[in-house]
């Protein structure tokens, strides 16, 4: 059952799911609007209950009623909900646009709005690596918290998620005129419900927000470390298993390095964020005998080579996330063909 719902989900959400009411930070946004209030500042206890709260009663719920037809339906419904998020493909196509287009400040905007930073100088992934990231966060581990903790895990997983997520304080309108009006029409559906997702850093669990990510953090812990695993077994291993060995032993490592480093090094290490900032310095590295008119000509075809690469960078990492997505579900059907999973 496990199985068949993962792959219905992972079908039907690229092109059936798009709409506001299948996004899950719809609910939780709703959910910390209304209840948030209670939760006193710095009462942990209440805050951990608080976010524990749907995946119990939903949990309590399936207990009692004992239904093999409805815990399918309604793991179909949550993971459904709780898998994949549409504006951040939505983005993802923008950026795609972008590239085509070699238009590098259209591609930095959207690369901010990706990585939920405060501007785009703060982007320092690579493009590679955000996708690779959102895809963990909003693919993988829900995946993960759903086949080892069933229904309840990925409700409390999800919940905790948006209850931290905070979009980057942008003006989005203002940024976006920059793009092209095909991009403007492609993201009025995707701002839409993005405005929803700005309100969870205004309701009252704000001042939680570092116990929040903390645990966000921990939750990351486990699945962060096992779904790179796959990056080497998908990638190339030898690179892979020693960043995994040098990395993963680390308490004290982020998941979101965690998973960029491995990957990045599972796929040879294209374009990582430590060589990003750079090919602009090219110019900088021209000897002082050159004039500005052979500078001014040879930026163009920097930009380009950047442009290539970046493109590269981005397409090899959603390859390699692809790739480990089909082994983590080969995994889930030798666990079900095992009986090790329903």
């Amino acid at each position: 059952m496990t199985l068949i719902i993962l792959l219905l989900v992972l079908i039907i959400e690229r092109v059936g799911l798009n709409s506001d009411s299948w996004q899950a930070n719809r609910y939780v946004d709703w959910y910390a609007s209304k209840y948030g209030e209670k939760v006193k500042e710095k009462d942990n206890t209440g805050l951990l209950f608080f976010v524990l709260a749907p995946a119990v009663i939903i949990g309590v719920l399936l207990f009692i009623l004992d239904s093999r037809l409805l815990d399918f339906i309604v793991g179909l419904l949550v993971m459904g909900v709780c898998v994949g998020h549409y504006p951040v493909r939505n983005l993802y196509r923008q950026y795609l646009n972008a590239q085509q287009r070699n238009d590098a400040e259209a591609m930095a905007i959207v690369h901010q709005q990706l990585s939920n930073k405060e501007s785009a100088d703060d982007t320092k992934d690579t493009i590679g690596e955000t996708l690779i990231w959102n895809n963990f966060k909003f693919y993988a581990a829900p995946i993960f918290f759903f086949v080892v903790l069933g229904v309840p895990g990925v409700v409390f997983y999800t919940t905790l998620l948006f209850l931290t997520i905070k979009e980057a304080p942008v003006d989005k309108a203002n940024d976006l005129t920059k793009l092209n009006e095909d991009m403007m029409e492609e993201s009025s559906d995707a701002e839409s419900e993005g405005s929803s997702e700005d309100n969870t850093s205004q309701h009252a669990l704000t001042a939680h927000q570092s116990t929040l990510n903390k645990w966000l953090e921990w939750a990351h812990f486990v699945p962060a470390r096992l779904v790179s695993i796959g990056f080497m077994f998908v990638g190339h291993f030898g690179s892979g298993l020693d960043a995994w060995l040098r990395l993963a032993g680390d308490i004290k490592k982020p998941a979101r390095q965690i998973i960029n480093n491995i990957a990045m090094a599972a796929e040879g290490n294209p374009l990582s964020s430590a060589q990003t900032a750079p090919e602009n310095n090219t110019a900088q590295d021209i000897s002082s005998a050159d004039t500005t008119h052979s500078q001014d000509e040879a930026e163009p075809h920097i930009n380009a080579t950047q442009n290539n690469e970046l493109h590269h960078n981005a397409e090899i990492m959603v390859r390699l996330a692809k790739r480990n997505m089909v082994l983590f579900l080969v995994v889930v059907a030798l666990l079900t063909l095992y009986g090790q999973i329903v």
